[in-house]
């Protein structure tokens, strides 16, 4: 079965009994579901029945105009009460009523799905919140999405492609050079499984897809705006290297201004990475060079060893691991996998050695949140939350680099995609104590009691107790 979306929101269905002609991926790649593609998403199916998806193709001209978000619709012919609940789902997205279709793939996440049915409904939740222009919310369902073992190629496509979408309105909304670092090297992964989507097909070359080449235009214009106004040379050594991360191809000039930015600044860290990145850019192996010059961007903006308070040490255990994960997906993608690099495993390595910071200095936390400075008893984080959070997204970092270890990339990738995941959701938690207002009013107004408290107390201490017999025994208090 091949399924075949027209420019507009209907959906036709026909039979074929041979693969279509390859057509220009420029102005095709997303809008035909070919039947080599379905039989790949039949095949990852749990169940003994064949899963077909439905693309619904929407455009996005409020956000690009060339790029469009593909809802899949799970169609499962199987005699249960939720087997409508797709149905209905995609009839709500094509009318525009999102929180009813929403509240549609909510119910069903809530039924007895597959590991891979389950995915395809956090793809469309994310897909719903990209529509909404909920880019966070969008990411994190998509991330829950790509924790899962064994997709499709069409659906890791996908996920990858909006994934780069909400990150690129993330960063037209907040231009700096980590935003548009990050927002490339997502557009970068998107490229990736788009040509794993084509070899899947029976492609033998992959050929850029339209919606891929706009995105990188678009983050392009990004970077030509950041450093219009910020000059490579007028940066910070780790905001320049961020920013030369962002040149595709690397081009032996950007190299040679790093080298000199190194040299005026006498900051020698990392430039032992550097120089061997020179020397690859040379050999052409532009993969290894640029894995190298993450690792010297890693060694400049490595923390000092003075005190940080525990969110400073979340954020930089989530910049740790997204590196890591960065780099695995640079190491899938060299050829010479007879020689397999180990940048990954190390950066894993840190990461774990500052989750375990994080751990002792929360101990810490709690204390001082528990008995403050003045002896009051005071609201602390939701310390009950954010401990297991963390403490799963430790887990699956450590399975992580178990995989790493045994050169199981693609496993580790799925392990630190959830660590990354369960980090943000704690770090969340955190920043939800400091901008609650309801919660403040309730620690001052109940800090304000113990206060009341504490000085009726001192009070009494102060007066003598002078007790009559027939007045003052067993009279309560005004208070």
């Amino acid at each position: 079965m091949s399924v075949k979306m027209q420019k507009s929101s209907n959906i036709t269905l026909g039979m074929s009994t041979e693969t279509q002609r390859r057509k220009d991926a420029k102005t095709q790649r997303g809008a035909t579901l070919r039947p080599k593609a379905l039989s790949f998403l039949c095949a990852f199916a749990s169940l003994r029945l064949c899963v077909s998806v439905l693309m619904l193709r929407v455009p996005v001209s409020i956000l690009m105009p060339s790029v469009s978000v593909l809802i899949l619709m799970l169609s499962i012919i199987v005699p249960s009460l939720w087997a409508a609940s797709p149905r209905q789902a995609q009839l709500f997205f094509e009318a525009g009523d999102y929180p009813q279709a929403s509240d549609q793939y909510q119910q069903l996440l809530q039924t007895d799905l597959s590991d891979w049915q389950k995915a395809t409904v956090n793809y469309n939740l994310g897909t719903i919140l990209l529509k909404e222009e909920k880019w966070n919310e969008a990411i994190h369902e998509f991330e829950i999405a790509s924790e899962t073992p064994n997709l499709s190629p069409l659906l890791q496509q996908r996920l990858a492609v909006n994934t780069a979408l909400a990150m690129l309105m993330i960063s037209k909304e907040e231009s700096t050079a980590k935003r548009i670092k990050s927002t490339f090297d997502a557009i970068s992964f998107a490229s990736v499984t788009n040509c794993h989507l084509e070899f899947a097909e029976g492609a033998k070359t992959c050929t850029p897809a339209a919606e891929i080449t706009s995105l990188f235009d678009a983050v392009n214009q990004l970077k030509a705006a950041f450093v219009e106004h910020h000059p490579l040379q007028s940066l910070d050594l780790p905001t320049a290297y961020m920013v030369a991360l962002t040149e595709e191809p690397l081009t032996e000039a950007t190299l040679a201004n790093l080298e000199q930015m190194h040299q005026k600044l006498h900051d020698d860290r990392g430039l032992t990475y550097l120089q061997k990145a020179k020397k690859l850019k040379i050999s052409s192996d532009s993969i290894e060079a640029r894995m190298l010059l993450e690792m010297a961007l890693n060694a400049i903006d490595k923390p000092e060893g003075k005190q940080r308070d525990i969110e400073s040490i979340l954020n930089d255990v989530i910049d740790k691991e997204a590196l890591a994960l960065q780099l695995n997906r640079l190491e899938q993608q060299r050829a010479d996998k007879d020689r397999p690099l180990t940048f990954s495993s190390e950066i894993q390595k840190e990461t774990s050695q500052i989750a375990d910071q994080f751990l002792q200095q929360a101990l810490v936390q709690q204390k001082s949140d528990f008995n403050n400075d003045a002896g009051k008893l005071s609201f602390s984080p939701p310390w009950e939350e954010i401990i297991p959070l963390f403490s799963s997204g430790q887990q699956a970092a450590t399975q992580a680099q178990k995989m790493l270890d045994s050169q199981d990339y693609l496993g580790a990738a799925s392990f630190q995609i959830e660590a990354l995941r369960k980090w943000k959701e704690a770090l969340a938690k955190l920043h939800a104590k400091k901008t609650n207002p309801e919660q403040k009013k309730e620690e001052q107004s109940f800090n304000t009691l113990l206060k009341t408290l504490q000085e009726m107390e001192d009070d009494d201490k102060s007066k003598p107790i002078l007790i009559s017999p027939s007045t003052s025994l067993g009279k309560e208090k005004p208070w």
